[in-house]
């Protein structure tokens, strides 16, 4: 399905990587430059006015800035959307799906509530 989206100026229909407008001309906020709202279980781009996802239905959240994350491999300093330190490559814990608790990469449980979800689970099972 090819996404389109309507001039501002004339409200003629253009394709969503066009940056102007096929019938005025007018320079188009599309493509790159248009903020979205990614939903958190599909991963789907999702306009930013949506309250819940096109594609699988779930709520959008509104997605805040965040402190960033301290790599406790290496020390350095990363953006709170990397899952992986940008310095020395260590993966970060995951969120807990039960209590949304970080849980580090090594542990099989939850420290706060003991849910089975993390990535240590793995390593114990081989």
């Amino acid at each position: 399905m090819t996404q389109t989206f309507l001039c501002p100026e004339c409200g003629s229909e253009n394709l969503m990587n066009y940056q102007f407008c096929v019938e005025c001309g007018t320079r188009l906020a599309a493509g790159t430059q248009q903020s979205t709202k990614t939903c958190s279980n599909c991963g789907t781009p999702n306009d930013p006015k949506y309250k819940f996802c096109g594609a699988c239905g779930s709520e959008l959240v509104e997605e805040t800035k965040g402190s960033p994350k301290e790599c406790s491999s290496c020390g350095a300093e990363n953006p709170p959307a990397y899952e992986f330190c940008g310095e020395c490559g260590a993966k970060f814990g995951i969120d807990c799906p039960n209590c949304g608790a970080i849980v580090p990469p090594d542990s099989r449980y939850c420290p706060s509530c003991a849910y089975l979800c993390g990535e240590g689970r793995y390593d114990a099972e081989q």
